[in-house]
């Protein structure tokens, strides 16, 4: 079922409801993207939970008219999903940037929150990349914004990844404007975890792939309880879904108290 809700400044937001059961599944989609990067995921577990997919204000179906793109307003957009439909028991899912948007969302939402699932966020050492890095690549997405989308997913999706899979991802991620984009993904950079983890005091679950550097593996490993996909790129969820979903739930079952599979 498709429904809207309205965000703090006044952005309608899009997002998917369906299937019946606690915890309720909160996914999130990365950048440039939209809800239909966890279809898989909401097809599966709807068949035991209470599952929403959403599009954050820019992206897919949800309006464009923001003033500032920032991981804190994305926060708020899910804040306002979940206080929209009332959700009781809550788990936060987020995809690469969505991770952080998720983190952030974690102190707004009212509902008790039993987890927060970060998919492959950390590839980009947040908070700690030179400035030097973070102008090149800023720099490069102002020059041809395709051509950065395209390069990101050739160089994070794995060789095993289905051979259709990259057509899909860049036919998706192909209505992303510059307007939105570039600050979105300057504020991702900026953006430090450390601080924002250490304050809850829920279950902070992350399932990586290989590209989630050494360096944030020891800055978080006593704060997180970290799934390892050793065989996919960044896009996990969609290049091995029964693996990724087997190891959601998991998590789920092992950190969430989610009922026994």
């Amino acid at each position: 079922m498709l429904k809207s809700v309205t965000a703090f400044d006044g952005v309608p937001l899009s997002y998917e409801l369906v299937g019946e059961g606690e915890p309720s599944l909160v996914f999130v989609h990365g950048w440039s993207c939209n809800r239909r990067f966890f279809g898989p995921q909401f097809e599966h577990f709807s068949s035991r939970y209470r599952c929403i997919a959403m599009d954050l204000a820019g992206h897919g179906a949800s309006g464009q008219g923001r003033a500032e793109w920032t991981i804190d307003n994305y926060a708020r957009d899910v804040a306002a999903v979940v206080a929209a439909e009332q959700c009781g028991s809550t788990v936060l899912i987020g995809h690469s940037m969505a991770g952080a948007v998720v983190t952030e969302a974690a102190s707004l939402i009212e509902a008790p929150l039993a987890g927060v699932a970060l998919i492959d966020t950390h590839v980009f050492d947040y908070g700690h990349v030179p400035a030097e890095e973070v102008n090149g690549l800023l720099a490069s997405m102002r020059t041809d914004l395709a051509a950065f989308i395209q390069g990101l997913v050739a160089d994070t999706l794995s060789p095993n990844a289905p051979p259709d899979l990259a057509a899909w991802i860049l036919a998706e991620m192909g209505s992303s404007r510059i307007e939105i984009a570039e600050p979105s993904f300057a504020s991702l950079l900026a953006w430090d975890a450390l601080p924002r983890f250490q304050a809850l005091d829920v279950p902070i679950l992350a399932i990586n792939g290989p590209l989630v550097g050494d360096t944030a593996r020891r800055r978080y490993e006593a704060l997180w309880q970290e799934y390892r996909m050793p065989d996919v790129g960044h896009f996990l969820q969609l290049e091995d879904p029964a693996s990724f979903n087997r190891r959601l739930q998991t998590a789920l079952d092992e950190t969430c108290m989610a009922p026994a599979a």
